[in-house]
């Protein structure tokens, strides 16, 4: 049951993307109509033409051929040795079927690969065994300073709940985006001009945050309920920030201007640095963003998420939260989401693509298997009695057998050479999609020519091993 609500919601996160992006989902389907519809078309014609016998007796050993000499208009008659020549010269566009399914496969070779390297990113915090819930506060109802006293006593009361841990809380989730994005500088140096002004996120929270969530405590000291909006204005800033703006001094006791607003409706405020603690990201692709975290007392609101880790199940948590919260404040909207399915959703978009131009390109690369079989079936009939001759002249069955794979093998080569040039061209499409993996990243073209190879050398296998069964003299009477 969980596995199909997994595929509707990729489902329609594919759709989305879909929709939001018209160009790659033209170029995609061109490559999907490249792929599937080559490799169906080339099968249909050999099997249409070559394969399936005309209305006629021995209709396979039907042919029409002719010659004329240079400079004239006349159809002379070839001679047998010519005929052979063209014939083993002759493959169509046989190698064309495997230009399709090595686009698609390259593409979602690539895409699962940036999938995997998304998945392995270190947010700096841990995701699992922790629930969230946004509580919103009717504004009508609560000012402020209401506020903040109902979410202090709330959390006391969710933190001693059977089977919760820990309990704090923040504005915002710390992904998928940046809370407060916002500029500021240090007080002891000359404010910047306009454009110079360093950029970071602002993020307002309860104390035992960081011990919830896990994002660890460099320096300095964690908020405390002392913190409150008529003390001293103070902050938490992250690894990154530190380093940037005070290099090897220690940022402990420095003041910082930050462009938002203290409780107290002043906007020059100065807040001093009380800790330093680990880097977080707000997005899997993004970069480490210089992070300032401030008590909620000190810049509240309305709103507040609940971080709860649990020892059980948090989903189970979910529902005695939830009453708790309503036995205070029936009219509160709630909404509640684990913080590893917070943090999966950022990634389904990718997984959703991925697994989509995956299923694609496995379904064509079955068609490029059949069509091999079809194509190298049929040449093994045509030279089922030149084969007999070969072996009734002593060649042996290896022998034998490395010539048709040869010839068959040489075919998906020169394939998988154009689909390799073709791939190139088109993977660049969906460069912009990719994380920390190139458009002609070597390991995927490589390991996808590979792949092709083996799937073609396996199907021409088959019905080369099945000729070189028959006995020589079953061979020759072969019509």
């Amino acid at each position: 049951m969980r596995l199909l609500k997994d595929s509707l919601r990729d489902a329609r996160h594919a759709l989305r993307l879909f929709r939001a992006a018209p160009g790659f989902a033209a170029a995609a389907m061109a490559t999907l109509a490249l792929g599937i519809g080559a490799t169906s078309a080339i099968f249909s014609v050999v099997r249409t033409v070559l394969i399936e016998p005309l209305p006629y007796r021995d209709a396979d050993r039907i042919v029409t051929v002719w010659e004329t000499v240079r400079g004239g208009a006349d159809r002379n008659v070839i001679a047998a040795a010519n005929f052979v020549a063209w014939r083993e010269r002759t493959h169509t566009l046989e190698h064309l079927g495997m230009v399709g399914p090595l686009v698609l496969l390259a593409g979602a070779g690539l895409l699962m690969r940036s999938f995997v390297r998304l998945q392995q990113v270190d947010l700096g915090f841990r995701t699992d065994g922790v629930l969230t819930l946004s509580v919103q506060l009717p504004v009508n109802r609560y000012d402020l300073s209401q506020s903040t006293a109902f979410f202090r006593e709330l959390l006391s009361q969710t933190a001693s709940l059977p089977g919760a841990q820990q309990a704090a809380g923040a504005t915002c989730l710390p992904v998928p985006f940046a809370c407060i994005g916002t500029n500021f500088w240090r007080v002891d140096r000359p404010k910047p001009a306009d454009g110079q002004l360093s950029s970071g996120e602002v993020r307002p929270i309860t104390p035992e945050l960081f011990k919830t969530i896990g994002i660890p405590q460099i320096a300095g000291r964690d908020f405390s309920e002392s913190d409150t909006v008529t003390s001293l204005p103070v902050a938490i800033v992250s690894e990154a920030l530190a380093r940037q703006q005070f290099g090897n001094e220690s940022p402990l006791g420095r003041r910082l201007r930050i462009n938002v607003d203290h409780a107290n409706g002043r906007e020059d405020v100065e807040w001093t640095i009380v800790g330093v603690v680990g880097n977080t990201r707000s997005s899997l692709d993004g970069p480490v963003k210089q992070t300032i975290y401030v008590p909620r007392p000190q810049r509240p609101s309305n709103n507040l998420r609940f971080f709860v880790r649990s020892a059980q199940d948090p989903a189970v948590l979910a529902t005695t939260v939830t009453r708790l919260v309503h036995s205070r404040e029936g009219e509160a909207p709630i909404q509640s989401i684990t913080l590893e399915e917070a943090v999966g959703r950022t990634i389904a978009r990718p997984r959703a693509l991925s697994w989509l131009v995956g299923v694609f390109a496995l379904a064509a690369l079955a068609l490029a298997a059949v069509g091999v079989y079809g194509v190298t079936a049929y040449s093994v009939r045509q030279r089922t009695q030149e084969i007999g001759v070969r072996m009734a002249l002593g060649a042996t069955a290896p022998s034998v057998l490395r010539l048709v794979l040869g010839q068959a093998v040489q075919l998906v080569a020169i394939g998988v050479v154009t689909g390799l040039v073709a791939a190139a061209a088109l993977t660049r499409l969906i460069e912009r999609m990719l994380f920390e993996v190139g458009p002609f990243d070597p390991f995927t073209f490589s390991g996808t020519a590979l792949l092709l190879v083996l799937v073609g050398t396996v199907a021409s296998y088959v019905p080369a091993r099945r000729c070189i069964a028959l006995a020589p003299l079953d061979a020759l009477r072969t019509n």
